[in-house]
């Protein structure tokens, strides 16, 4: 592991955790966002997970323009990467964003304002999408977060001259650093498209619950690592990452499970806003399902199965979370029926 130049000797509020592996393009527009900040009481973990295109000279080019502390190390996942960052952090409050995410320049400002007087709350941050470069295999179905046909056509119709770009067959990067930190606000505008983990699941969570999850009781399950803040002494308590997960999907989940059996209160933060920028996702069911089977053997709850119900369809938002509410407060033979659900399910996850 090699440590590049510290960050300023004073402590920070917030420390963000950012992993990083092999997405230099994305990665060099996410850091340019950071200079557009309104506050300089924070720093950057940022954990090269063994990169092999030009990341490290993506780094190199921020570290004298950011409060940067530089880590590499072999590959070895995104949790072993965010384990690492928050052994290094500094702060008191843990802001996780990935680096391919474009922040806003009350990002920051935002989730510490979200967590006064409040140690045990967990803050979600708002997401938006943007298309900053153009890849035709953004169009390559991925379980539903691929880009839509119709997201692109009302792209298009934003800005008619990267029509011929849009229709073609070869990747092109739509966005520079320079470009971005130019003009911030009409880039971002103008490229604007739906970020598909968001709306899936966590605006109409919100939409339903308000910001402030009142009757929600699976939150963690809109928490995701890509805009997410926790104060130092929850993460203290949960401890880190588990590394058993491989590949996409749930190894964030079942952190912000962890916090919110530990007693986390889980809320939004509309002003926390960054865009996620559109990249192609090579996502199979048989990945994510092994993924999910493996958060649902560590954690073995009837809440755990009826979130991996609800994303494969079998029940909408209100749905589970009703059946939940029956299952905790409900007659006494609702938490046994519960029960008995999950065995049968755990059952033939087994024999499976």
């Amino acid at each position: 592991m090699a440590t590049a130049k510290k960050a300023s000797p004073k402590a920070p509020y917030a420390s963000v955790v950012m992993p990083t592996y092999n997405k230099a393009e994305y990665l060099a527009l996410t850091l340019a966002s950071f200079e557009k900040l309104e506050t300089d009481r924070y720093e950057i973990v940022l954990v090269d997970d063994g990169s092999t295109d030009g990341t490290r000279e993506v780094i190199a080019r921020y570290q004298s323009r950011l409060p940067l502390v530089a880590l590499h190390q072999a590959n070895a996942g995104r949790s072993a990467a965010r384990n690492l960052a928050l052994k290094e952090a500094r702060g008191q409050l843990i802001i996780f964003s990935d680096d391919d995410r474009i922040v806003t320049p009350g990002f920051v400002r935002a989730h510490l304002e979200a967590h006064r007087g409040a140690a045990r709350r967990v803050v979600i941050g708002w997401m938006k999408g943007v298309m900053t470069r153009w890849d035709p295999a953004l169009l390559t179905p991925a379980l539903g977060l691929e880009l839509s046909r119709a997201a692109l056509e009302a792209l298009i119709q934003r800005n008619p001259t990267l029509r011929p770009v849009l229709r073609g067959k070869t990747a092109v990067q739509l966005v520079s650093e320079e470009q971005l930190l130019r003009r911030f606000k009409q880039t971002l505008r103008s490229l604007e498209v739906p970020e598909p983990v968001f709306t899936m699941v966590a605006a109409n969570a919100f939409r339903r619950y308000s910001v402030r999850l009142r009757g929600f009781k699976s939150p963690w399950g809109i928490a995701t690592t890509g805009n997410l803040s926790v104060a130092r002494s929850l993460i203290t308590k949960v401890g880190g990452f588990e590394t058993a997960f491989e590949g996409w999907g749930f190894e964030d989940t079942e952190y912000t499970y962890r916090m919110f059996r530990a007693g986390a209160v889980f809320r939004g933060a509309p002003k926390a806003l960054s865009f996620h920028q559109m990249h192609p996702r090579h996502l199979t069911e048989d990945s994510i399902g092994r993924a999910f089977v493996r958060f649902l053997t560590i954690h073995p709850r009837i809440e755990v199965l009826l979130y991996g119900r609800m994303l494969a369809g079998e029940f909408d938002l209100q749905g589970a979370n009703d059946i939940l509410t029956a299952a905790h407060s409900g007659p006494p033979g609702a938490r046994l029926l519960a029960d008995a659900y999950l065995r049968e399910c755990l059952r033939q996850i087994a024999i499976a």
